[in-house]
């Protein structure tokens, strides 16, 4: 500015952001999006050593790994060039057909493609909740905003496993496990698309 005074950055309360339905609908998508990760995750060895051997396990506990790696860093990039709130409902859209592959492929070749496809959401999802609601809502109050954002989604990181475990234990095998854990990631693509425009309030 030709004065030299700082520019004004625009930012929202935390009581009135917490309130609104961006911040209600990025929340409870995560809470669903996360429960499918990190349930899919946790249980990703068994499947595989159920369907396969333990040396394939390990083998797919890396693949899952190098593509998350890959996938954040060129994520990373596109999440300047591309609509920020699309990029993270094609991500979470993209892990839910990911994890419905996994519950129905035996054979070794597609499940490690199902796997590595899953991967590559993984460190995207992770990433893109907190810039999410620091670009909806600004600097000043985004520790507590985010911060309740996490209290709640935490809810679904830790039920997660615990859901498919509880789904394998019952059916005997870990298909219906899984096609619950696409489910909820579709289901959280679904509310996330509904969240409204990232322009701020």
């Amino acid at each position: 500015l030709s004065d030299g005074a700082p520019p004004v950055v625009h930012s929202v309360d935390f009581a009135v952001a917490v309130r609104t339905r961006f911040f209600i609908a990025v929340t409870v998508a995560y809470t669903f999006i996360f429960a499918a990760q990190v349930g899919g995750i946790q249980h990703l060895v068994k499947l595989v050593e159920e369907r396969s051997t333990t040396s394939l396990a390990a083998t797919a506990t890396l693949v899952l790994a190098a593509s998350s790696v890959v996938a954040r860093l060129a994520g990373g990039q596109l999440t300047m060039r591309l609509p920020m709130l699309g990029f993270t409902v094609g991500c979470a859209a993209v892990q839910g057909v990911s994890l419905l592959a996994i519950a129905s492929v035996e054979v070794t070749a597609g499940l490690m493609a199902s796997i590595a496809l899953f991967g590559a959401t993984v460190g995207n999802l992770l990433m893109l909740h907190p810039l999410l609601v620091g670009a909806k809502f600004g600097p000043r109050d985004y520790p507590r905003i985010f911060s309740r954002s996490q209290l709640i989604v935490f809810v679904g990181t830790a039920a997660g496993p615990y859901l498919l475990g509880a789904l394998h234990d019952a059916a005997g095998d870990y298909l219906m496990a899984y096609l619950v854990a696409g489910t909820l990631s579709l289901l959280g693509a679904a509310v996330l698309s509904r969240a409204g425009a990232l322009a701020r309030s």
